[in-house]
């Protein structure tokens, strides 16, 4: 039981609130009005701002906010690999693949903990191909844009790691319950199975997509640079 114990350790680590989050992502929003105020149409910031100008209060606050998501979704990722590790080891135990419950809640829980590990790698890498100060200001006036839709929340997006890892959890925990504590009377259809993975591979595919149709919604206009331009140091620090 190393492995679980292991597990509910991470789990304890990585559960913080993500209303910091909310409010820290408020505050870029503002400061993107601001700047968009400041100067009505295309806001076009210096590579290099003043520490205390408006550009680089934002700059600061963007770079606390991506170092955060980053160390997040980092912390997620290993937990979702230690989860896929642990249930296919799960997996191969007698005692869990001789009722039908349990072997179809661990399928189900692997599920979730892939789907988990392929969001958080999408948008870990989508934060950090964000260098530009310029693109971390489209950042986030795309996801202002968005935030005001009635379709879709980016923030729940954000979450979506931190969403199928819980889902996993549950069905990780299930399967444990069902396997070494209680093993109910195998009395299950034939089709559960079948429409249960099913099910849960239809909602991993279509979170997936939304996830990625939302990343390519934030991701930031493409602009020419010149060739002063490209010598500069003009990247962000993450």
């Amino acid at each position: 039981m190393g492995s679980q114990t292991r597990i509910v350790i991470s789990f304890i680590t990585l559960c913080r609130p993500l209303v910091d989050l909310r409010w820290e992502l408020e505050e870029l929003s503002a400061l993107a009005a601001a700047l968009q105020g400041s100067a009505p149409g295309h806001v076009a910031i210096p590579p290099l701002p003043d520490e205390h100008s408006l550009d680089g209060v934002f700059h600061r606050r963007w770079r606390r906010v991506a170092r955060g998501l980053l160390e997040q979704w980092q912390v997620m990722n290993y937990v979702s690999a230690v989860f896929i590790g642990t249930i296919a080891t799960m997996l191969q135990d007698p005692m869990v693949t001789s009722s039908t419950i349990s072997r179809t809640s661990a399928a189900v829980a692997l599920l979730y903990a892939l789907s988990s590990l392929c969001c958080g790698s999408m948008l870990y890498l989508h934060i950090v191909k964000i260098k530009r100060p310029q693109h971390a200001l489209d950042w986030v006036i795309n996801f202002q844009t968005l935030t005001s839709s009635r379709w879709i929340n980016p923030l729940t997006i954000l979450a979506t790691p931190a969403t199928f890892l819980l889902w996993a959890a549950t069905f990780f925990v299930l399967a444990l319950f069902i396997s070494y504590v209680w093993q109910p009377p195998n009395m299950v259809p034939q089709l559960f199975p079948r429409i249960a993975t099913a099910c849960a591979l239809a909602m991993c595919a279509g979170q997936m997509l939304l996830v990625a149709w939302t990343l390519r919604k934030l991701e930031p206009a493409p602009q020419p640079r010149s060739r002063a331009q490209t010598s500069r140091t003009d990247t962000l620090e993450v």
